[in-house]
């Protein structure tokens, strides 16, 4: 199970700065509800590889220790390397092609035992119908193509967009790129492989909420190439297109492109990315206009991100490097003649991961990252500080 996402908009991740909400009495009894089913479903039988049940996880939780506007603020995090996840899943064969599989997954933060998401038990549930010939056609909530979330996660199907994941504070992708997390309401089609190739869609009726026929929702529509053969080169590109009608102020569309590779040269594996963001709400997955001290703007930030790392066997473990950078501007009101409207981030991080059993692995990561230019307004911000030095370490569980 990949790292989850965040969303600035919808989701809440635990940071250095905030302490979490208490879970509602309602989803404290859905969670006991959860474990009955989840004891049943161990119970049952598989059949097959391709009917049954199966239950899945992993816990990953550490200590970081955050250096940031003076200040040096030690915590315990989960999910960092890893979100801590309980997986569902109930596949039935139709026949030799045809197949219908139902799956869930639970997201929670191991250090308090609140969920990932406040108000919300299953982080993605989605009905997939899927055949050898035709490909998969999959309903529900679901993690979006650019993102690590869920059965069509590109990130996850190319092996890697970063060699660091998504979620380590300052190295992940959602701290340089603009990515999409888990979507609502959403229908998404997935192809078979052709000679290595494969070709996917999404489209979300309601990112947030549906209100129903001619409502001004969020809207987000994902088409996607990928190819990997499972040898030394893989790649792929992402479009995207996400309307904001549920804002109060009206925005235009955010529009991008992002393209990535990594190829192994037998020392160690190259991954590039790039990405261009049209009109986007926040210069990354986390930050927004309002962090700058900006006013309102249809047009947002226009945002240019570039990743290189690579990927190398070292001692029994791996170690992962990458070097981010991104430029953004933004199109709108500086409510501040002397307020600078573009600005740089470079972001050097690394992360050692070693395996000391089949289902457990230690981890230690660190990450320095600043900005420039308008980025010099942004001060505590609870989840992205852009100008902090992060070290932490922890221990991921799958079972």
């Amino acid at each position: 199970m990949s790292a989850r996402i965040s969303s600035n908009k919808r989701k809440r991740k635990k940071s250095f700065m905030t302490k979490p909400n208490r879970m509602p009495r309602s989803l404290r009894k859905a969670g006991t509800i959860l474990s009955t089913l989840l004891l049943g479903a161990s119970l049952i039988p598989s059949a097959s590889a391709e009917d049954g049940v199966a239950v899945t996880g992993l816990v990953d939780l550490g200590l970081m220790v955050q250096h940031a506007n003076g200040r040096t603020n030690a915590t315990m995090e989960s999910g960092n390397n890893k979100t801590s996840t309980i997986d569902i899943r109930g596949t039935e064969a139709i026949s030799e092609d045809l197949w219908v599989r139902a799956a869930s997954y639970v997201s929670f933060m191991t250090d308090n035992g609140a969920l990932y998401e406040d108000g919300v038990l299953f982080d993605g549930t989605a009905l997939t119908l899927g055949s050898k010939t035709f490909g998969e056609v999959a309903l529900g909530r679901m993690g979006a193509l650019k993102s690590t979330d869920g059965d069509m996660s590109q990130f996850s199907l190319a092996e890697g967009y970063s060699p660091m994941g998504a979620n380590l504070p300052h190295a992940g992708l959602a701290y340089i790129f603009t990515c999409d997390g888990t979507l609502n309401n959403t229908i998404g089609y997935a192809s078979p492989s052709f000679s290595g190739y494969r070709f996917f869609a999404q489209y979300s009726n309601g990112v947030t909420t549906e209100t129903g026929i001619g409502a001004d929702d969020d809207r987000l529509f994902t088409a996607s190439v990928l190819y990997n053969n499972h040898g030394k080169l893989r790649f792929g590109a992402i479009a995207t297109y996400h309307t904001h009608g549920s804002l109060e102020e009206k925005h235009n569309a955010t529009k991008d492109i992002m393209v990535s590779m990594n190829y192994d040269f037998d020392a160690f594996r190259l991954y590039l990315t790039y990405q261009h963001v049209f009109d986007g709400l926040g210069p990354n997955t986390m930050l927004r206009a309002r962090a700058f001290g900006f006013g309102a703007s249809e047009e947002g930030f226009d945002t240019d991100s570039f990743m290189a790392g690579v990927m190398k066997d070292l001692e029994g473990g791996t170690l992962s490097a990458v070097f981010q950078a991104s430029r953004s501007e933004y199109k709108g009101d500086a409510k501040d003649g002397n307020l600078s409207t573009s600005g740089w981030r470079i972001n050097p991080a690394a992360i050692y991961r070693y395996p000391i059993s089949r289902r457990t692995t230690l981890w230690t990561a660190l990450s320095w990252t600043h900005g420039y230019g308008m980025y010099r307004r942004v001060k505590d911000h609870p989840i992205d500080n852009p100008n902090a030095t992060t070290w932490g370490a922890g221990v991921t569980h799958f079972f």
